[in-house]
């Protein structure tokens, strides 16, 4: 029994070491949620030294871990190489963002505070996608990052075209999302199973085949918007057009990158 209890320990302890990349970005976001409540004067400074911090923190536990860490997985988390290699992607994307709105906020008078926190929860999301062993978690990290993009797609305030962008991308968005969801529901319906090791391992019934082909076809869809494949991509120029100039730049670099990830994953 002390064997096991010392074995589930270490393995949390692990869990905890390997997930910081994950978990720090959305610490960052809780404290910029709490500073926009309570203090508002100076938050376009403070908001982007949290948002700097807690991007170059994750950042280097990320390369420490590509470089150290051995491949695990909990709770339906999976952590390897590939997935902090993503990791890095994204946070240098979010990065440079960061950088490219410093100013840009303050001349459209974006409010910095949700800007910044958006920004942050969006990194988050797609980490947890990127690290997600099994197809819900993963399109659950898929729809944190995309709940926070279609906001920062509106955050240009008194333009109808940054609303415009905001609502269509939305209800575009949340169309594709329902077809991922019902791909991975046929999915289970067929194999039993949304976690990746189990989808490789097992053998599919012939009788069950017309239910993941379905499955596959739903998600591909669902994938190919968010990375604005043809036919898929008939929403992008609206929205990159509308959307803040440091928006657009965070759109076309990591959530078209989440996006590929989400297909090496599945398939």
């Amino acid at each position: 029994m002390e064997g096991f209890e010392k074995v589930l320990q270490t393995d949390w302890n692990l869990f905890l070491k390997l997930s910081l990349p994950l978990v720090i970005p959305i610490l960052g976001a809780l404290v910029l949620i709490l500073i926009s409540a309570f203090h508002r004067t100076y938050l376009k400074t403070i908001g982007f030294w949290i948002a700097l911090i807690s991007i170059n923190a994750a950042l280097i536990f990320a390369v420490v871990n590509w470089l150290q860490a051995p491949p695990f997985v909990l709770l339906r988390v999976g952590f390897d190489r590939l997935s902090y290699a993503f990791d890095m992607i994204f946070l240098v994307a979010g990065l440079l963002s960061l950088f490219l709105s410093h100013d840009y906020l303050e001349q459209e008078k974006i409010p910095a505070g949700e800007y910044y926190t958006l920004i942050l929860f969006a990194l988050s999301g797609a980490s947890f996608l990127v690290h997600g062993a099994d197809l819900i978690v993963s399109f659950l990290g898929l729809e944190v990052m995309s709940i926070a993009a279609y906001v920062l797609a509106g955050t240009k305030q008194g333009m109808i075209r940054s609303a415009e962008a905001s609502l269509k991308y939305f209800i575009l968005g949340a169309f594709a999302s329902g077809f991922l969801l019902y791909g991975i529901a046929l999915i289970y319906g067929a194999a039993g199973s949304t976690a990746y090791s189990d989808l490789q391992s097992l053998s599919i019934p012939p009788t069950s085949s017309i239910l993941v082909f379905s499955g596959i076809a739903c998600v591909l869809i669902g994938v190919c918007f968010k990375v604005a494949a043809v036919p898929f991509h008939a929403w992008s120029p609206d929205v990159y057009e509308g959307a803040p100039t440091s928006v657009t730049a965070f759109m076309a670099s990591v959530v078209k990158a989440a996006g590929f990830s989400f297909w090496l994953d599945s398939f």
